[in-house]
C-alpha cells in the first residue's frame, strides 16, 4: 500500500469523526478498566488517532477543503469562492496555477506520476466534469458544483474588468479573444 492509498483511507469517508470518536472511546474505556490483554488494542487506537489527526492537518482540512479521487486532489469550493481566490493571489502579484480536473485528467494521473505530481501541486484543482462531481457526491460532498472552465474564465474576467487587474490570453487569435458581452 502506498502512502497516497494509505492517506486516502484515512481522509476520505471512511474514516470520519465518528470512527475518531469511537476509537478515543474505546482506548480510554480500556485504560480505564485496565485489561492487560485490551492494552495493546487502546496502544493502536491512541496512535490510530493521533495518524488521523496528522493526516487531517496535512491534507489541508484547516485550510481549503479538498478530496482524492483515485489519488488526485479536488478542492471543494464554488466558481465565485474559485474566482475570489484567484483575484486574492493576483492582489498578492502571487504566481499560482489551477486546474480544472475532468475524468480524463484524473486517470491521466493515475497512469502518470509526473503528470500526479503537477496536477496535485496546483493551487487549485477544480472539479470541471460532472462525473468528478458525482464521485464527489459519493464521496459525501452533497453540495459541490461543477466549474466549468469558460465559467470561471467570464467571471474571472468580468471581476478582474470591475477591479482594472489587467488579464493576458496566450494563443489563439484576436478574432477567437474578442469578448462580447
Amino acid at each position: 500500500m502506498s502512502w497516497n492509498e494509505f492517506a486516502l483511507l484515512f481522509s476520505g469517508n471512511f474514516f470520519n469523526y465518528m470512527n475518531l470518536l469511537l476509537f478515543v472511546f474505546l482506548a480510554i474505556k480500556t485504560f480505564w478498566l485496565n485489561c492487560p490483554l485490551l492494552e495493546l488494542y487502546s496502544i493502536c487506537c491512541i496512535f490510530l488517532c493521533g495518524l488521523a489527526v496528522l493526516l487531517f492537518l496535512v491534507n489541508g482540512y484547516l485550510g481549503m477543503d479538498k478530496r482524492h479521487i483515485v489519488g488526485s486532489k479536488v478542492n471543494l469550493v464554488s466558481c465565485n469562492k474559485a474566482t475570489q481566490k484567484v483575484l486574492d493571489w493576483s492582489g498578492n502579484r502571487s504566481s499560482r496555477y489551477v486546474c480544472l480536473a475532468n475524468a480524463h485528467m484524473i486517470m491521466e494521473a493515475y497512469d502518470s506520476k509526473k503528470f500526479w505530481e503537477i496536477l496535485n501541486a496546483a493551487d487549485l484543482t477544480l472539479p470541471d466534469g460532472m462525473s468528478l462531481v458525482g464521485s464527489l457526491r459519493i464521496l459525501g460532498v452533497a453540495n459541490q458544483e461543477q466549474v466549468c472552465g469558460r465559467n470561471l474564465t467570464l467571471s474571472l474576467c468580468e471581476q478582474a474588468a470591475k477591479r482594472e487587474i489587467a488579464v493576458g490570453f496566450y494563443g489563439s487569435s484576436n478574432k477567437v479573444l474578442v469578448f462580447r458581452s
